[in-house]
């Protein structure tokens, strides 16, 4: 049943000064549709005190299923803030930015402190957040990161390498 048949039927049921007011409340088509419906309800005779009876029998809407949690939350739930600190060291703001605040994480403050300290983190977090599907993929993206083991060349140099291209990032690209 649609939504103005139903609301035609539960004014068809309310008392004349409270569907009034409610009409009122509607723009011009739409109150014309409905009175239009509440003039067919009239001429076909139907008891406005059964009404009440016919809207709790109509079939309700199924639950919404709740929605599943990514695979790579949950394993950002669960990972080390200095992992995750080094993971992200020489990431652009932006990207940090839409990492730590895509949820509640309970290391955020932590990882932030980190990438400060070890100046990664220079300027402030940008206050423009991207689109949910961009932060989505990033997580996601910084899930598979933390999965991947480190190589002796990371555990050397302590895992700052710079994204942008820098010496770093060039030599372990001739190593690898």
């Amino acid at each position: 049943m649609d939504e103005l048949r139903m609301a035609a039927l539960k004014l068809h049921a309310a008392a004349a000064a409270d569907r009034k007011w409610i009409l009122g409340q509607f723009d011009r088509s739409t109150r014309r549709q409905l009175k239009e419906l509440l003039r067919d309800l009239r001429k076909s005779g139907i008891d406005p005190g059964t009404i009440g009876q016919i809207g709790s029998a109509l079939p309700r809407k199924e639950p919404q299923p709740r929605p599943v949690v990514p695979d790579g939350v949950v394993r950002l739930e669960k990972a080390d803030a200095g992992a995750i600190a080094r993971v992200l060291a020489g990431e652009p703001a932006w990207v940090i930015a839409a990492v730590v605040n895509a949820r509640n994480w309970t290391w955020r403050d932590a990882v932030l402190k980190r990438l400060k300290r070890k100046n990664d983190l220079r300027e402030g977090l940008p206050s423009t957040s991207p689109r949910p599907a961009v932060a989505s993929a990033l997580v996601d993206a910084l899930a598979r990161r933390l999965d991947e083991s480190p190589s002796k060349f990371d555990e050397l140099a302590g895992g700052r390498f710079s994204r942008r291209g820098g010496f770093w990032s060039r030599l372990r690209a001739w190593i690898s």
